[in-house]
């Protein structure tokens, strides 16, 4: 089985647009993700428990 060129069936402009909003997503989890290690942090703390990460 051949991979499919997806990026052939529509406009580049539509495939660069697409890659260029996929990669402000993952740049956004990343910041979630260490702001949620500082919350995790934050409410282990205030409980006396010392966190894990």
């Amino acid at each position: 089985m051949r991979p499919i060129a997806f990026e052939g069936l529509i406009s580049k402009a539509v495939w660069d647009e697409y890659w260029s909003q996929l990669d402000a997503v993952l740049d956004a989890i990343r910041i979630a993700q260490k702001v949620a290690a500082i919350v995790r942090h934050g409410i282990m703390g205030a409980i006396g428990k010392k966190p894990t990460k």
